[in-house]
């Protein structure tokens, strides 16, 4: 037991000087971009920012779509702890609760992803039947793990999934593959593996 939290302290020791590295070197640049420095061969995109005045890099278009999205998040986020606390108040049981909390999920997932909902859940459905049939036996994880990558790999090497290459009928599902158009074809890949981890 006393190597288990001897092996704890020191991945909690690496974690913190790693978070303690990071945050001072983003402060470094930003201090340094405040200050005038020229940084265009770093940061091409830097544009001025609506946080205390701070410039942001809008070249990546997922970090872009994600900062335009966050007021939407951050409101849903409000919106589900408060149907949560009402729930509660009302009296629903916990099977009630989960049932509700079930429905939000599935249907901002649905918002997020749109029709590729569908890839979503039968990844995360195909990760769940995997982990239960590996579940106990010598090599499970690695069986998970390798699960998980092939379905992560086929995604990226076909550049997301589409409707189109199941069936002709269904091709019309791939013009309602997300809320953001921009990002679609991550979003499956994402989201896969947000369910699976």
């Amino acid at each position: 037991m006393a190597r288990h939290r001897w092996e704890l302290a020191l991945h909690a020791l690496v974690v913190g000087v790693a978070l303690v590295f990071v945050t001072h070197r983003g402060y470094q640049f930003s201090w340094q971009f405040e200050h005038g420095q020229r940084w265009d061969r770093y940061a091409p995109g830097l544009q001025p920012g609506s946080w205390l005045g701070r410039r942001v890099d809008l070249s990546d278009i997922q970090w872009r779509e994600f900062r335009a999205g966050l007021p939407a998040l951050a409101a849903l986020f409000l919106a589900a702890a408060a149907a949560s606390r009402l729930l509660h108040q009302w009296g629903a049981t916990a099977t009630m609760r989960s049932r509700a909390h079930l429905l939000l999920s599935l249907a901002f997932l649905g918002y997020l992803h749109g029709s590729c909902a569908s890839f979503v859940l039968a990844f995360a459905l195909t990760s769940y039947a995997v982990a239960q049939m590996a579940a106990g036996q010598p090599y499970g994880a690695a069986v998970i793990w390798a699960c998980n990558i092939a379905l992560l790999l086929a995604a990226r090497l076909g550049d997301g999934f589409r409707f189109a290459s199941l069936s002709s009928a269904l091709a019309p599902l791939d013009s309602h593959s997300s809320m953001a158009p921009v990002v679609a074809h991550s979003l499956t890949q994402q989201g896969q593996l947000t369910l699976t981890m």
